[in-house]
């Protein structure tokens, strides 16, 4: 069964620097992929009229000379990405709210993966800085990609990949066999270094499993063991070692293991140098079938 599909991308777009930034990974991806690539802009309509009901603005008469600079500068981003090899690109401005909006494009039109800044300056910036880029890795089904404009785009050829002791932890390495082997990377396993019996033979039992699993798939792979906070360890790790990629899974490493828990989740997907994949697997039971 394939995992790894990313035919449609869509690209969030504030027309920051880091939204920018975003385009050589989406063009890359887009080569690797063949993918169909989707532009959208939401302008971000407040609900004002509840606590100032007199400031308050109907959709129909918003600015329309908003609406067309945003597609103007749509187009140029749809032009430059066709003149950089991208095949089939499409454009799309909503108004409303961000979540929804993007939440609703992606349910309707079948996307495989989003693609966005983790900052912004306008348009998506007040969703996107903070706690509000964690809420969007979160609310969508489906893998999101998130960059930060501090690292120049290089191929993905080194990807970590956090290993601990919660159950599902493991269940994104059949992803990361498939991403791996299409793009030729390495995977850098790191896990932690833990005092309690219980949680280093659970640690040692999955790391073998995924070791065991990759060396069959003949994928080259590295463990590493980190000894501190593991969230920021994997963050170090991933930017000193001048890493591609980190792939990380919500609802196991995000919401269950307690190292990966509040702050230190919105700082990987946040603060992260390098760029990170968060997965959301619907069939994470047939995944942990692999190990058993």
């Amino acid at each position: 069964m394939q995992h790894i599909h990313f035919k449609k991308i869509l690209v969030p777009v504030d027309f920051s620097k880091t939204a920018q930034q975003s385009f050589d990974h989406v063009k890359w991806l887009a080569s690797k992929f063949f993918s169909e690539v989707t532009l959208i802009h939401v302008r971000e309509v407040l609900a004002t009229v509840s606590v100032f009901p007199s400031l308050y603005v109907p959709l129909e008469d918003m600015n329309d000379e908003y609406r067309k600079l945003s597609m103007d500068k749509l187009e140029e981003m749809r032009k430059e990405l066709m003149n950089d090899g991208v095949k089939n690109v499409h454009i799309q401005y909503m108004e409303g709210s961000v979540s929804k909006c993007i939440n609703d494009y992606v349910a309707e039109e079948n996307i495989d993966i989003v693609v966005m800044g983790t900052h912004g300056s306008s348009g998506l910036a007040e969703f996107f800085i903070g706690s509000n880029a964690f809420k969007v890795v979160n609310m969508l089904d489906l893998p999101v990609l998130t960059i930060n404009d501090k690292k120049t785009f290089t191929p993905y050829k080194t990807i970590v990949a956090p290993l601990d002791d919660t159950n599902y932890s493991r269940a994104k390495f059949p992803y990361i066999v498939e991403l791996a082997g299409i793009l030729g990377a390495n995977v850098q396993i790191l896990y932690p270094v833990v005092s309690d019996e219980g949680r280093k033979n659970t640690i040692a039992k999955h790391l073998k499993q995924v070791t065991d699993f990759l060396s069959k798939k003949s994928i080259s792979h590295t463990p590493k063991p980190v000894d501190g906070n593991f969230a920021h360890e994997v963050l170090k790790f991933a930017e000193y070692s001048n890493a591609d990629l980190i792939v990380i899974m919500s609802e196991t490493e995000m919401t269950i293991s307690k190292m990966f828990l509040g702050s230190q989740a919105q700082e990987i997907v946040n603060h992260s140098v390098v760029p990170v994949i968060t997965l959301h697997p619907e069939d994470k039971g047939e995944m942990m079938e692999i190990f058993g």
